[in-house]
């Protein structure tokens, strides 16, 4: 579901999918094994490209294409 011009929304109750997602919205950023605030457990080591709000995944609209084929490859049915 789109939110505005910019971000869109993943409402699901498939807990296992939201993780999944979450982990792919999530990518390692470079060199982040040498970071400080890695090294001390502040941080890992990730950019997350996505918010929770009630309970729903939100994430800018450019990535919905890749959700769709996580979507299609798990062969969940999805409404967009």
């Amino acid at each position: 579901m789109d939110i505005n011009e910019s971000y869109t929304q993943l409402i699901t109750e498939d807990i296992e999918f939201k993780r999944k997602c979450m982990a792919f919205l999530a990518p390692f950023v470079d060199k982040h094994q040498f970071n400080q605030r890695f090294r001390r457990g502040f941080w890992d080591g990730r950019k997350h490209l996505y918010t929770i709000e009630n309970k729903n995944v939100q994430f800018p609209k450019g990535l919905v294409e890749y959700i769709i084929k996580e979507l299609e490859d798990s062969k969940l049915e999805f409404e967009y």
